[in-house]
């Protein structure tokens, strides 16, 4: 039995992960464009009207200096943030580190704006993915209008 010298071998391990980078850039390419080309225009609610984004706020969510925090009645405003995360969710089911990961925001703020969402009148389908071993429950999506 003939072997291959290493550096052959080598070459060809560098070769596919060279390949593999290369696609996995194209892909994250077209995920950015097609949620950029979805993010013109207001966000709509329920019957297509739009939506008041309220108060603006810093990178993280939180209100500006001299902002009053959320309106009277508890509902958090919807940011900038808010609105990347309905354009994943129009797109189809996503997992909250999905989310989190395209974001760059941590899961637990994926999990408040999937209230704050709701708050605003969204409705999202949530489906079990029936994996109990470390991994998510569920993965969500924007509700079909009927």
């Amino acid at each position: 039995m003939k072997t291959l010298p290493n550096h052959l071998i080598q070459r060809f391990i560098e070769l596919t992960n060279d390949i593999e980078a290369a696609i996995r850039l194209d892909e994250r390419a077209n995920i950015i464009e097609r949620v950029n080309r979805n993010m013109t225009g207001p966000v709509t609610g329920k019957f297509g009207e739009s939506v008041a984004t309220g108060i603006a706020t810093g990178m993280h969510g939180e209100p500006l200096a001299g902002k009053s925090h959320p309106a009277a009645g508890g509902v958090v405003p919807l940011t900038k943030s808010h609105r990347r995360m309905l354009k994943y969710l129009e797109q189809g089911f996503c997992a909250v580190p999905t989310l989190a990961g395209n974001l760059n925001i941590k899961k637990q703020t994926v999990y408040d704006y999937l209230q704050h969402i709701k708050k605003h009148g969204y409705e999202l389908e949530t489906r079990n993915t029936g994996n109990g071993r470390g991994s998510y429950y569920k993965i969500y999506r924007l509700a079909k209008s009927a």
